[in-house]
């Protein structure tokens, strides 16, 4: 029993394959599934042995192939004398599921970040109406220094900020669940920098000397408030990571100007732009980090302290 005819489209049609040939290039844990299945059918438990499996084409592709086969005569002493079969390629199909897969998960994650999104802007609206109740105590009370009534008016334009953040936080979800765009605004980057510095302070450990470096702009940027704000403070947590012994972080913006002839960024048009820079002390990354750092959800970090860089 040494033939097998296969369709498998890395072979020639009808030829006849040994099963060392034909398992060649298959992926060891599905090649081991396969053999348990074909075992099964010959000690006479099953009336055909079948599975998937992943192959390594002649090309470098992967692909998904199913085998299917059985005994068609035995020997004079009752042990198999051939078998008959076929490899398909279903490599297409399997893609098909694995999007409908995809659709099916990111619907049950729209739904459930809808529901977070909701209860959380509700925890909110109790944080600032608390917020709102500790201003009015506080403003004109004779018992308060004025010492005491400014450091309480900082704290509580944190917690306004801090709130507002959320607020955005609980929009974009929203936005993310509804498929809705977001929505661009005019901003001043130095302003919205200048605004965040105290967050960022406050973020960083004492150990990391924050310095903002921003040149003065005569243009304005259109982008969601919201998502910069993100992208900023991602990249000011990361560079807390890479510096856990502390150093500096700078923030810098600078205006220049692409030219045709220079360009390096082939998905920009020639023409101003504001640089924004965030360049800090740490170790920094290897080629192969570099290589994976925009892929989804891709981290050095220990799984469960953050999304990755490409969520900056």
């Amino acid at each position: 029993m040494n033939e097998f005819l296969s369709l498998d489209k890395d072979v020639k049609k009808d030829t006849p394959l040994n099963f060392e040939r034909l398992n060649l290039r298959i992926q060891l844990d599905d090649l081991a599934t396969l053999n348990t299945s074909l075992r099964v059918h010959l000690a006479g438990h099953s009336q055909t042995f079948d599975g998937k499996y992943r192959k390594r084409m002649a090309n470098g592709d992967l692909h998904w192939l199913h085998r299917r086969g059985r005994v068609v005569s035995f020997l004079a002493n009752g042990e198999p004398g051939r078998m008959v079969g076929v490899d398909r390629d279903i490599t297409e199909r399997i893609g098909e599921q694995n999007a409908q897969r995809r659709i099916t998960k990111m619907s049950a994650l729209s739904t459930l970040t809808g529901g977070i999104a909701h209860d959380y802007n509700n925890m909110l609206a109790v944080i600032l109406g608390y917020t709102e109740l500790l201003d009015d105590l506080t403003r004109d009370n004779p018992n308060i220094s004025t010492t005491d009534a400014t450091t309480f008016d900082d704290c509580l334009a944190q917690i306004r900020k801090a709130s507002a953040r959320g607020k955005n936080l609980t929009e974009k979800l929203l936005t993310f669940t509804q498929f809705k765009p977001s929505t661009i605004e005019t901003i001043d980057l130095n302003e919205l920098l200048s605004s965040l510095e105290a967050v960022i302070k406050t973020m960083l450990t004492p150990k990391i000397n924050l310095t903002l470096a921003l040149e003065t702009l005569s243009r304005s940027i259109e982008l969601n408030r919201a998502d910069l704000e993100d992208v900023i403070i991602n990249l000011c947590l990361n560079a807390r990571h890479a510096m856990p012994d502390g150093g500096n972080l700078q923030v810098t913006t600078h205006l220049e100007t692409i030219e045709t002839a220079t360009m390096h960024h082939h998905t920009l048009q020639p023409g101003p732009y504001i640089r924004l820079q965030l360049i800090d002390k740490g170790a920094g990354m290897d080629e192969e980090t570099k290589n994976r750092a925009f892929d989804p959800y891709f981290t050095t970090r220990e799984h469960g302290t953050g999304l990755g860089f490409s969520q900056a």
